[in-house]
């Protein structure tokens, strides 16, 4: 028997189609809040199970009901930028490419007011197509890269995080269902001309169908690869990761829709999650290999 059930409910549209849920994720930072994603709304319910009687917060513009709505196809919470934050933020990526960044907050309510809004509030940071501007590639997955770099004073010892311990804003890796991968740098945002608001920098991009190609042709010079679509990653997982010689690496397990499955290794320089070394061309700043482990 479950401890908790409830009907996650959207705002009616014009398809009279069901909701399709594609995600459910826990805040990593309260275990009374519950995300819930969409693949075929363009919203996010945020539920406080500890008063389950509250209505949820909807993150997204659910108002447009139009052919081509945006679903949500991933989201995942993001660490906060410091140890003494009481904000929540997650991340999301549509199926036309778009991901947002959203800031979740607690407002104090008495327990009348509790049955009749929520007691969260939410607002959308920035907004940005990471696969190009023409919105036809989706987000498959989303992984949100760990730091690897630890302070240590004089003496050469580890300085432990405390409670103002500044957490630099994380990268997040990005698989498209065109096969494509973006490096996102949540840390460094610029500001367009004539824009009120700032946007994310996608530091690196790639084409894995070229790359597991480059790859197979050393294996096999006459082996094909699948159609594009059944190669883009629908699974990422960290396998490990690490700091030397002033790098950052990551290894990273990738599985294809196809049941290919790959190991990358991702390395970037230290101080990317600040800012790149204009002095230092991006190709070289930033590598990914790949290895094909099964095909």
């Amino acid at each position: 028997r479950p401890v908790l059930s409830f009907q996650c409910r959207v705002r009616p549209g014009g398809n009279n189609v069901g909701p399709r849920i594609s995600s459910i994720l826990w805040s990593p930072q309260n275990q009374d809040h519950l995300a819930v994603s969409f693949a075929n709304q363009q919203e996010v319910h945020i539920y406080d199970v500890a008063c389950p009687e509250a209505p949820c917060l909807r993150l997204g513009d659910s108002s447009r009901h139009t052919s081509r709505s945006e679903g949500v196809l991933k989201a995942t919470f993001l660490p906060s930028s410091t140890k003494a934050s009481s904000s929540t933020h997650i991340l999301t990526g549509g199926n036309y490419g778009t991901v947002r960044l959203w800031t979740i907050v607690s407002k104090p309510q008495s327990s009348r007011q509790q049955q009749q809004s929520s007691s969260l509030n939410a607002k959308c940071q920035w907004s940005v197509p990471v696969f190009g501007s023409k919105g036809g590639e989706g987000v498959c997955d989303m992984m949100v890269l760990p730091s690897t770099t630890t302070s240590h004073n004089n003496n050469d010892q580890m300085i432990p995080p405390t409670a103002t311990t500044s957490i630099k804003k994380p990268l997040v890796l990005l698989a498209g269902n065109a096969s494509s991968l973006a490096l996102l740098n949540t840390n460094k945002c610029t500001r367009k001309a004539f824009s009120t608001t700032v946007t994310p920098t996608i530091s690196a991009s790639w084409d894995l169908y070229h790359l597991a190609l480059r790859e197979l042709s050393k294996m096999d010079s006459q082996a094909k690869l699948p159609a594009r679509r059944w190669m883009a990653i629908h699974r990422l997982t960290l396998l490990g990761h690490g700091c030397a010689n002033g790098e950052s690496w990551f290894n990273i397990g990738m599985v294809a829709k196809c049941g290919w499955i790959f190991v990358a290794e991702l390395s970037v320089p230290s101080s990317t999650a600040g800012s790149i070394d204009a002095n230092q061309s991006q190709t070289n700043a930033i590598r990914l290999s790949l290895r094909i482990v099964h095909h």
